[in-house]
């Protein structure tokens, strides 16, 4: 499935309608910034995110070079979030992902595995050799998921010095054994 294309890949769950995952689009801005405040509400997020930079223009931010985002739409209406930017500290070899985000009722339908690989194939695609993510220690099941796709703990603190967050890093030159991870 070739999920960079900007017109992306339709996924037809009969039960939910069309879903689509596609290049974000400078339209896109206001209901990713709405997406993502409410998943941050959701969560309880720190107030360190609402002076986010990026909140506001999105299509901007990720417009850098080695730089990518998405969007999933579901009959054309965005209910999740991912991207790739160069890591701060390693621009040459690392990448992070970031804003991954899932509308609170559309997730568990295997729709974040979708995006994720989106992730880490335009990652290899432009040449990273890792992949980090941060996540809140609270969220236990995401640190589950996250480990399952070949991301593993690293110590705090890598960008920010928030002890409430953790960073997970993924070798992306040998991934064998994302073949059957998602049929077990």
């Amino acid at each position: 499935m070739n999920t960079t294309e900007v017109s992306g890949p339709i996924i037809n769950y009969k039960r939910f309608g069309k879903f689509k995952i596609r290049h974000v689009l400078p339209s896109d801005n206001e209901p990713i910034k709405k997406l993502i405040l409410e998943v941050w509400r959701e969560l309880k997020a720190d107030k360190h995110h609402l002076s986010d930079p990026e909140l506001d223009n999105m299509f901007e931010a990720y417009h850098e070079e080695k730089s990518a985002f998405w969007v999933l739409t579901v009959n054309d209406k965005i209910i999740g979030t991912i991207g790739i930017q160069p890591l701060r500290t390693n621009r040459q070899i690392g990448c992070e992902l970031k804003k991954f985000y899932i509308k609170k009722s559309w997730r568990g339908f295997g729709m974040g595995w979708e995006l994720i690989e989106c992730c880490l194939a335009k990652a290899r695609e432009l040449k990273y050799q890792e992949c980090y993510l941060e996540t809140d220690s609270s969220l236990k099941r995401a640190g589950k998921i996250y480990e399952r796709l070949g991301f593993v703990p690293i110590a705090e603190g890598v960008a920010l010095p928030f002890t409430k967050y953790r960073w997970h890093k993924k070798n992306l030159i040998n991934h064998d054994h994302e073949k059957n991870f998602k049929n077990e």
